[in-house]
């Protein structure tokens, strides 16, 4: 269901605030357009900095104790769902 709106709400401040915020909205400043350079000029062109390095990572060696972990978990599984399948044809 769509959330009802209601007419009129009032925002949750005081007048003072939402006067101050209106004021402050007029009066600043808009941002200046950033300046063109002249027909004539130079146009520098730098080269780009070179690509970063790259590292290569052994993540078996690091990581080596989950692939041991998940085939635990796994053989832990299996043996559950066989239990609970003798579990099943001797009560069935």
């Amino acid at each position: 269901m769509a959330k009802k709106r209601r007419k009129g709400r009032q925002p949750n401040l005081p007048q003072e605030v939402l006067d101050r915020a209106q004021t402050q909205a007029v009066s600043s400043p808009r941002p200046q357009e950033t300046p063109k350079a002249p027909a004539g000029s130079r146009v520098i062109i730098q080269e780009a900095a070179p690509p970063p390095q790259t590292v290569e990572i052994n993540l078996a060696a690091d990581y080596g104790y989950v692939m041991a972990d998940l085939q635990r978990v796994g053989l832990l599984s299996v043996a559950i769902l066989v239990a609970l399948v003798v579990l099943r044809l001797l009560t069935g």
